[in-house]
């Protein structure tokens, strides 16, 4: 009896851990796709933090309105450069990969590169990024 039970727990908590695994990739590769495929001008967590840390600055260091501004607008500047940085990244990110994928594919034979480049696709796919075969593959 005593074996059964520490049967159930131990699949139990095997069980928990998969599913938590899976949760995680999941929730890990949305945010990666949000990421990778945002404009520079929508609305991302980063400018919720920017406001948190306005808060708090205006909070812990007493600033006066006119000081307030100020610092609000430097703020946002800088978010706007981390932005900015985030979706120029993205893209040279998709053209090191892509660039990859090509030279990797070269070996390949012409069915080998077709499922190669199946399987590049979905990966691709899954964190957002766009799959641009080489033109002659």
């Amino acid at each position: 009896m005593r074996a059964r039970a520490w049967l159930a727990a131990g699949l139990f908590f095997i069980c928990g851990l998969a599913v938590g695994s899976i949760v995680t990739i999941r929730i890990g590769q949305r945010m990666l796709r949000n990421a990778f495929s945002a404009p520079a001008d929508a609305p991302s967590p980063l400018d919720r933090r920017a406001r948190r840390i306005e808060g708090q600055l205006k909070r812990a260091l007493d600033l006066s309105p006119a000081q307030a501004a100020q610092v609000d607008a430097a703020i946002d500047q800088t978010t706007r450069e981390i932005k900015v940085l985030r979706v120029d990244t993205g893209q040279r990110l998709q053209e090191v990969l892509n660039r990859g994928i090509a030279a990797a594919a070269a070996p390949l034979t012409p069915g080998q590169k077709a499922r190669f480049y199946a399987l590049a696709r979905t990966r691709l796919e899954a964190l957002g990024l766009a799959f641009n075969p080489p033109a002659n593959p």
